[in-house]
């Protein structure tokens, strides 16, 4: 029997409710904007099942003696490279704002005993900006985030996967959602994605399985990419999705492989890498010889078939602590960890992170944890502006679906914005004033015979290994080439509405990529080309269905800085 199709009609639509969905909701609720919430299950997503040693929340320093300013801030952003000025500024700006709001919802970020919010480093920046309330800070993100919207009696449909999104007159005006027994259909005067990054384009990766994102559906629709080539690759355990960094790498335990043999027996201040990746989680091709070659050799044996594990049962310092650097005594001294075990300095340095395996049924005190090379976030995704509206009227994104950073970014600066980017849009949707108009349900007719055909997840997994193989952390322009290929001959063909969406994803990547790679400073990750042009840096990569352009970023804007005209102009708003 086929399903039917039930109509709703709102001023707001917001897709996805994790960190950056549930905000934008509570903000225009706030604002009296009428709002829709449809999500596939409250609770699912990376916010509420993603994390690490101390997940960390980047923002403007609130702490000790060390200066720091919106301005300082902004210009750290765009240090990494290809990101445009105007989020830079935006990402500054209200990352304070955002923050409070959190801790007065109830996020149990640290204080100390005069009740400053104190920090540490991150990945790309030696301040101390970093903070985080545990190895679960974006879900008690999530969690008092849902409990402000349910309190403003927010409309919530579960259950319901976006299939398509329907435009006129280059505006987004309309979306059609699946579900278990009849198809929803949103008429609606704005949307908001916020559904996460693309979350199935690798077979390693980090994101939760019961993520799907909606990023293909964007690109199917019109939404331009950016920086789609700029991906974060980490090591991470296999068994349990979980980011191995910080506090993980910190302890000094020993890497081992599938035959409990050493894996960096023979390599030049091992040690001290294994420790530095705890500061310097991400794979970078510019530390290839540093922390990353630890990376490196960990991808080399999955290569040749082999397994890697963390093993916390072996002290690789039991001849002593001599055989680390200062910076790694220091660290550990300070911890109160400077103690013999890995496995005991992990629970000295932070007693959670062991916590969270035992809660899934691994004891990190006696067996070694497998672990490979994944890829855990997008720096980029859906093209978006100072407003984080796409390019298409009407239509906005937030959260890791949104491409507003570069080459490298901050470590936690994706949980600031959730917040930052989720509020600069539901602001922008509230000015808009913007009506939903009906639309008629023939423009789905289409979709919805799409939606009816089955994916193979064989063949979905043949894909994503080939985009591991050659498109990860190491790449092949060879054999990226071939893929894009490849996916525009399979493209053309019968194909399901999921497989679709990742092969979407997928060739828009590798377009940017390809493109990326000509250019010097190919940050993050490593190529087999000779690029030829100017420092990659100044340039952010746009892909749209035609192929990729390189657009020179703006610098951070000074913004107006007067005090009266700011004042006068908010008096009239």
């Amino acid at each position: 029997m086929e399903k039917p199709i039930i109509k709703k009609k709102t001023k707001a639509l917001v897709v996805g409710s994790g960190a950056a969905g549930l905000n934008a909701v509570d903000e225009l609720l706030k604002m009296g904007v009428d709002t829709l919430l449809v999500t596939d299950r409250l609770g699912g997503g990376t916010s509420f099942n993603a994390g690490s040693d101390k997940q960390t929340y980047y923002k403007l320093s609130m702490a000790g003696e060390k200066p720091d300013s919106v301005d300082m801030l902004a210009r750290k952003f765009q240090s990494g490279g290809g990101m445009r000025g105007c989020h830079a500024r935006a990402l500054a700006a209200l990352s304070a704002k955002s923050f409070i709001k959190l801790a007065l919802l109830g996020v149990p970020f640290p204080q100390n005993e005069y009740g400053e919010y104190v920090g540490y480093q991150t990945d790309h920046d030696e301040s101390l900006r970093a903070t985080s309330a545990g190895p679960l800070t974006s879900k008690l993100m999530g969690e008092c985030l849902l409990r402000s919207v349910k309190a403003r009696n927010a409309e919530i449909i579960e259950g319901a996967n976006l299939i398509s999104i329907h435009t006129k007159d280059g505006n987004a005006v309309s979306a059609l959602f699946d579900m278990p027994d009849k198809y929803l259909m949103v008429d609606f005067g704005a949307m908001l994605i916020a559904t996460g990054g693309p979350s199935r384009v690798y077979y390693n990766r980090v994101f939760p399985d019961a993520q799907n994102g909606a990023t293909g559906a964007a690109l199917r629709a019109g939404v331009w990419a950016n920086n789609l080539c700029y991906w974060q690759y980490g090591l991470a355990s296999t068994k349990v999705k979980w980011n191995v960094s910080g506090s993980y790498q910190q302890a000094v335990p020993e890497y081992i492989d599938q035959n409990g043999e050493p894996v960096f027996a023979d390599m030049k201040n091992r040690l001290d890498m294994v420790f530095l990746k705890g500061y310097q989680w991400p794979f970078d091709s510019a530390k290839a010889e540093g922390s990353s070659a630890v990376d490196r050799a960990v991808k080399e044996i999955y290569d040749k078939g082999g397994e890697v594990y963390l093993d916390y049962t072996r002290d690789p310092l039991s001849a002593g602590f001599d055989r680390i650097g200062d910076e790694a005594r220091k660290y550990l001294k300070n911890c109160d960890a400077l103690i013999p075990g890995a496995f005991e300095r992990l629970r000295g340095i932070n007693q959670k992170a062991v916590d969270f395996y035992y809660s899934h049924g691994i004891d990190l005190g006696r067996e070694p944890l497998r672990i490979a090379l994944c890829a855990q976030h997008s720096n980029g995704g859906l093209y978006v502006d100072g407003n984080w509206q796409t390019n298409i009227g009407n239509l906005y994104a937030a959260g890791e679906c949104a491409g507003v950073f570069g080459a490298y970014r901050p470590g936690g600066s994706a949980l600031n914005e959730t917040q930052v980017g989720s509020l600069r849009a539901a602001q922008a949707i509230a000015a808009g004033n913007v009506s939903p108009i009906d639309i008629d349900i023939s423009v789905f007719d289409s979709d919805i015979t799409l939606s009816m055909i089955e994916s193979d997840e064989r063949e979905t997994a043949l894909w994503q290994k080939r985009m591991d193989e050659c498109a990860g952390a190491v790449r092949s322009i060879n054999g990226m080439k071939a893929m894009r290929d490849d996916i525009d001959r399979r493209l053309k063909e019968r194909c399901g509405l999921e497989l679709m969406n990742i092969l979407t994803v997928q060739r828009f990547a590798l377009n940017s990529m390809l493109t990326q790679a000509c250019y010097k400073g190919n940050a993050g990750h490593m190529t087999d080309a000779e690029p030829d042009l100017d420092e990659a840096a100044a340039y952010a990569f746009v892909t749209d269905v035609q192929g990729t352009r390189a657009e020179i970023v703006e610098p951070v804007p000074a913004g107006e800085q007067w005090f009266e005209k700011v004042w006068k102009r908010s008096m009239r708003t």
